[in-house]
């Protein structure tokens, strides 16, 4: 989202910026115009006002009309060293809190807008309400629906991927996302195990994204039909070789990886969490609600609905694709470069 956001005000106009503590993404952005700046930015309380000067130093030497931060506390932290430094700053400083946010994450973040007098963007209404409701004022908090489109991929890059990934014959289910608990793998791991007994082992089940789970889930999944991939270069690729998509997310907000499968007609299978309302209002997804046992065989049993449907499939893949065509990302960077033209005008 920081790439394709940079890269889109990039070509707006702008001049970009981005502050980062590093990351194999950060290549992405070596051949353009966007200044990177890599530095240690510690989040937790003892580092803030180091990270506060960080940000000061780079926001003073750039002469940035605005700060667009991923943590709140980021956001905060400009405030605090720009005072510190008895400078001005710029004119206007925000912070995106993205869904997998918890409880307390929203109330640090609804904190932090009131003392630091900066603004929250939610990445989906109920984002910005649970942040009103966590007590952020609510003339502080505004909402920009995420949005993602991917262009499917040649022919070639699909059967790149196929090989890459070592993916058979059999049908492909999908899920993508970083490997955190509010993803709830484990239960993806459960259900696509269910649907391997069901049909014999004649599905696959692959998982796109890294993080601090890795291992664990790796090890949970050893002996059954998932597999963790870890990153993926090429998301639309290996999306090309996918028949569905699951996400069994117990926390959400407006979930990157769902808009970009429907944006190329592919069917989803998700809970309710992250499942945008116009989206599900118009049969988009289909959405399984409840959890325990009961839940995960009605779950398991929908997705074995759908391999052994391709009618039903492409229905749902359709509907997914027209109903989820006004959270594109052109539409998303659109609201965001408003944002930013308003504040500085």
């Amino acid at each position: 989202m920081v790439i394709d956001l940079s890269l889109a005000q990039l070509k707006a106009g702008h001049e970009v910026c981005v502050l980062t503590e590093g990351g194999s993404w950060v290549d992405q952005l070596r051949d353009t115009r966007v200044r990177v700046v890599v530095r240690p930015l510690p989040a937790e309380p003892a580092g803030l006002f180091a990270t506060a000067r960080v940000i000061a130093g780079v926001v003073r030497s750039t002469k940035s009309d605005v700060v667009h931060a991923h943590i709140a506390g980021y956001a905060f932290a400009a405030r605090l060293g720009l005072l510190a430094a008895r400078r001005a700053g710029p004119r206007f400083v925000f912070a995106t809190v993205h869904g997998l946010a918890d409880r307390r994450d929203f109330r640090r973040a609804a904190l932090a807008s009131r003392l630091g007098r900066f603004h929250l963007v939610g990445c989906a209404q109920g984002v910005s309400d649970d942040l009103v409701g966590a007590g952020a004022a609510p003339s502080f908090v505004i909402t920009i629906p995420n949005g993602a489109t991917l262009e499917a991929a040649t022919e070639d890059r699909r059967a790149l991927a196929k090989s890459t990934f070592g993916l058979g014959d059999y049908p492909v289910v999908m899920g993508i996302g970083r490997l955190v608990d509010p993803k709830d793998w484990p239960r993806f791991i459960r259900i696509m195990n269910q649907v391997g007994e069901q049909l014999g082992g004649q599905v696959q089940a692959v998982v796109a994204g890294a993080g601090t789970l890795a291992a664990e889930l790796e090890e949970l999944a050893a002996g059954g039909v998932v597999r963790f991939l870890g990153r993926v270069d090429d998301v639309a690729g290996l999306l090309a070789n996918a028949d569905l998509v699951v996400s069994t997310s117990k926390r959400e907000g407006a979930p990157l990886a769902i808009l970009e499968a429907l944006s190329l007609g592919l069917p989803c299978v998700m809970t309710p969490a992250g499942a945008h309302p116009e989206v599900r209002k118009a049969e988009g997804v289909l959405v399984i609600e409840g959890s325990g046992p009961a839940a995960d065989d009605l779950f398991s049993a929908e997705v074995r609905r759908l391999l052994e449907n391709p009618d039903d499939r492409k229905a749902l893949g359709a509907r997914g694709r027209a109903s989820a065509s006004p959270f594109s990302f052109a539409s998303m960077a659109k609201s965001y470069e408003v944002l930013y033209e308003r504040h500085m005008s």
